[in-house]
């Protein structure tokens, strides 16, 4: 199973690049940014999912980082 939202802000929060590496992760997926980061659980790329825009990614990122 995939992290809780809470465990991600954990452990992105202290880190300058949160924000620009959780976009990436949420449009590209893990790949993207050296995933899956929990095990196996991973964000699928494009081809598995919708494709989310910047204006989109940027909300959900700063969303979980609230968290």
């Amino acid at each position: 199973a995939a992290p809780s939202f809470k465990k991600i802000a954990s452990f992105w929060k202290a880190r300058k690049d949160a924000e620009a590496n959780l976009m990436l992760t949420i449009q590209q997926g893990s790949a993207a940014t050296g995933g899956p980061h929990w095990g196996k659980p991973k964000m699928p790329d494009q081809a598995e999912r919708p494709q989310v825009n910047e204006a989109e990614a940027r909300t959900l990122a700063r969303w979980i980082l609230t968290q």
